[in-house]
């Protein structure tokens, strides 16, 4: 009985979290989505304390002279040797609100790794974040990439930011106003 009643609570969980179908059965795919996610909440603060979450940077070329204009940030995670791939812990993150804790990780290790470049001589490039729906409800994120931004003497030109699309479609006049001051600062935004 006990054990029913929590297959049930799985699949109505994942349910209201799924608006195109209007029924979910539960199933072996079903147990191994919800063990990934429990699995995923019961290690994310450890994993971010012991600093499992690396950058990798995703070179971005001008197709017309093939020359390197700049790199996207993508986040990886490295956990007990093994690397865990996005699909099975930013939904997770996403879909508790956690997301932000991660992703001001990620700027600022960009933020680092744009000043140690600078610091080793080379030609800084920019560098593309992303940043969500989450983010702009959860903090101001305007007034966190400037002080970042000052704590590494960069210019705002060495980041780019990413709006991600749900954002648009459900922040209104908060992404408006994000968007206008990190282009007043001169951080370039796309959409």
């Amino acid at each position: 009985g006990e054990e029913i009643m929590d297959r049930i609570g799985m699949a109505w969980n994942m349910a209201k979290h799924i608006k195109r179908v209007p029924y979910v059965f539960f199933d072996e795919k079903l147990m191994s989505s919800v063990e990934n996610e429990k699995w995923v909440e019961s290690v994310f603060d450890d994993a971010l304390r012991n600093e499992e979450f690396m950058v990798y940077y995703q070179p971005k070329v001008t197709l017309k002279n093939y020359r390197l204009n700049g790199a996207e940030a993508l986040c990886r995670w490295m956990h007990d040797g093994q690397l865990i791939l996005p699909y099975r812990f930013i939904p997770v993150l996403e879909q508790n609100g956690v997301i932000a804790d991660l992703d001001r990780i990620v700027w600022r290790k960009v933020c680092e790794f744009q000043r140690q470049c600078i610091d080793k001589g080379y030609e800084p490039l920019p560098i593309s974040i992303n940043v969500s729906r989450i983010d702009i409800f959860s903090m101001n994120v305007p007034e966190y990439l400037f002080e970042l931004l000052e704590k590494y003497d960069l210019s705002p030109d060495m980041i780019k930011v990413e709006v991600t699309e749900s954002a648009y479609a459900e922040c209104g006049d908060k992404i408006i106003r994000t968007v206008n001051e990190l282009r007043n600062y001169g951080i370039i935004v796309m959409m």
